[in-house]
């Protein structure tokens, strides 16, 4: 299982279906796919599919198919030998072993404990991201909820409990000043679907409906500059196949990318 850090070179690669990264130390590779998105500048909320050469065969269960997941699925979680990453330890530093931290694009980080604080009366477990990005977790005792802040304090991203043990992203806290911060829901269940919007403009929204574990549809709930509402549709076997449809009486050809598993 290879290693990546911050300071490591990387080459890209863009083509009509995405853009490919490749660290060139480690050889891992990574692929992005535009999903659908909406909104302008700070309102600007999306949704793609991500892979990742790491997350193949570890038995993360994090994606739809081995390797791949939705950039808005970012999952903490103590780390466990049966993972296999290498530098990762389960006893950690006094005790407290490793977080795994898998980000918006499927990188891996490792937390490593270095304080304890109390806040409000709360204990908290401080950890430091040891691949070098500048990011911070902390970790609340009680309630089981996490924060993840960038090196600069303008991003805080919350993740709360969603299994016995694994945190999922729930919400982006971004300062836009001294005074304004912007909340964006990700994922959020209600009325029957989950949801991803801004919560300035709560009505517009991306949703994505499951069938169990398997993503099965993507809708946006404003129409596009055609008056168009557009729907991805997710199909299954030993690749996946991805349809974008309009679900007004203008109906076009179903675009359509597939994606191997091997």
């Amino acid at each position: 299982m290879y290693k990546s850090k911050a300071n490591h070179s990387r080459l890209s690669f863009g083509c009509g279906a995405g853009a490919a990264d490749v660290n060139v130390f480690t050889g891992g590779l990574s692929f992005s796919h535009h999903g659908m998105s909406v909104g302008a500048n700070s309102f600007n909320i999306s949704v793609g599919h991500v892979y990742n050469s790491r997350l193949n065969g570890n038995g993360l269960g994090l994606g739809f198919l081995d390797g791949w997941k939705l950039n808005c699925g970012q999952y903490i979680f103590p780390y466990e030998s049966r993972y296999n990453f290498e530098g990762f330890s389960v006893t950690g530093t006094d005790g407290f072993g490793d977080y795994v931290y898998i980000d918006a694009a499927g990188e891996v980080h490792r937390f490593v404990y270095y304080k304890s604080v109390t806040e409000s009366r709360v204990k908290k477990l401080c950890y430091y991201d040891e691949s070098g990005t500048g990011l911070t977790l902390k970790v609340d005792t009680v309630y089981r909820t996490y924060e993840i802040a960038d090196g600069s304090g303008s991003i805080t991203l919350k993740l709360s409990l969603y299994n016995s043990s694994a945190g999922r992203l729930y919400a982006i806290e971004e300062k836009l000043s001294a005074s304004v911060t912007v909340t964006k829901k990700v994922l959020a269940f209600e009325g029957g679907a989950y949801n991803i919007y801004d919560t300035r403009k709560a009505s517009r929204k991306l949703k994505l409906n499951y069938d169990g574990e398997q993503l099965k549809t993507l809708s946006c709930t404003e129409p596009d500059s055609n008056g168009n509402r557009i729907t991805l549709n997710h199909y299954y076997d030993k690749e996946l196949t991805l349809s974008y449809r309009h679900r007004e009486n203008k109906i076009k050809q179903p675009q359509k990318h597939l994606f191997c598993v091997n």
